[in-house]
């Protein structure tokens, strides 16, 4: 698979004050995801990011808009 990187990344406030996450990928946004959930998967918001990055690896959403669902 190739690197889908991002135009615009997100930065993403994880559990530690203070602290972020900057994702510019589809790649890097999947392995946050999964492995270190920012909360409940069960959530339809974590749902919709999921759909979102599976989504753009499989090319049924373009690269550049599956930034959108992760800042929600």
């Amino acid at each position: 698979m190739k690197r889908q990187g991002w135009d615009d990344p997100v930065r993403i406030k994880i559990r530690h004050p203070g602290r972020h996450v900057i994702i510019n990928s589809t790649e890097s946004a999947a392995q946050y995801m999964f492995e270190e959930p920012p909360g409940d998967r069960s959530t339809t918001a974590f749902q919709a990011v999921a759909r979102a990055l599976f989504d753009a690896v499989d090319e049924k959403l373009p690269v550049n808009d599956a930034p959108r669902y992760i800042g929600r």
